[in-house]
This record gives C-alpha cells, sequence and structure tokens, in this order.
C-alpha cells in the first residue's frame, strides 16, 4: 500500500540496484524476520493507524510499517532506542526488514520516542488482538 497523501504511508525502499553486488546470504532475511516480515505485510495491522493519525499536517514522518518493524527489533533484541538506531544503520538485513533504503536515512531514538508517545498503548495492543 502506498498511501502518498499522508505521513502514514507504506512504501517499500528500492533494493534491487544494491542488490546485485551483495552477497546472496545477506539477501535473505533469517528466518524469524522472515516470519515477521511476512505478518507485517498484512494491511490489516496497519488500517488502525493509518485510520485514526492518518493526516497530511507538518512534515512527513516515520511510515507506520518502518516504525512497527523498529518496534519490533528493539523489544526481540532489547534494545534502547539509541543502540537500535546504530544496528540498524549498521545492519544490511535489518535495514531491509524495517524497509529503510540503502540512502535513506534511520529515523532518530528521539523521533521513535516521539512516535511511541504519539501510538500510545495501541502500538501493540489493539494490532495484535485483531490478528
Amino acid at each position: 500500500m502506498d498511501s502518498s497523501n499522508g505521513s502514514l504511508s507504506r512504501r517499500a525502499p528500492r533494493w534491487v540496484a544494491l542488490d546485485a553486488y551483495v552477497p546472496v546470504d545477506i539477501l535473505e532475511l533469517p528466518e524469524e524476520l522472515a516470519k515477521v516480515d511476512q505478518w507485517l505485510d498484512d494491511d490489516r495491522f496497519f488500517m488502525p493507524y493509518l485510520e485514526k493519525f492518518n493526516q497530511r499536517l507538518g512534515r512527513r514522518s516515520v511510515p507506520v510499517e518502518t516504525f512497527y518493524r523498529l518496534i519490533y527489533l528493539r523489544h526481540r533484541h532489547k534494545l534502547s532506542y539509541e543502540a537500535l538506531v546504530q544496528e540498524v544503520r549498521d545492519s544490511y538485513t535489518w535495514r531491509k526488514f524495517c524497509r529503510i533504503g540503502p540512502h535513506q536515512r534511520v529515523p532518530d531514538s528521539s523521533t521513535l520516542v516521539k512516535l511511541v508517545k504519539k501510538y500510545g498503548p495501541m502500538s501493540w495492543t489493539s494490532s495484535t488482538r485483531n490478528s
């Protein structure tokens, strides 16, 4: 889903050109991330956020899909926001999982903290209840 009318769009960056130069074993997500990736590709997961927070005021924000993928990695690996940002910057696989292209910036830790406050308890509970 590509929603160009708001900040909560879901866009996958283009990896094709860079993939030609990266070893094949790095291109594939590890089994656990592949399963979570498939689960997070379900549009029903993001609909409550797109309905509630899809507004076109102010500057563009982090796509909700990227936010969720980052928060998953943070919780799964018990990382601080700062450590998460550094790990994602350094990991081709994690960037790909989070749908952050090779020429895109990883969101700052302060941005992630603000988004967690914005989305509130909805962040995990209401989305996982409907799955």
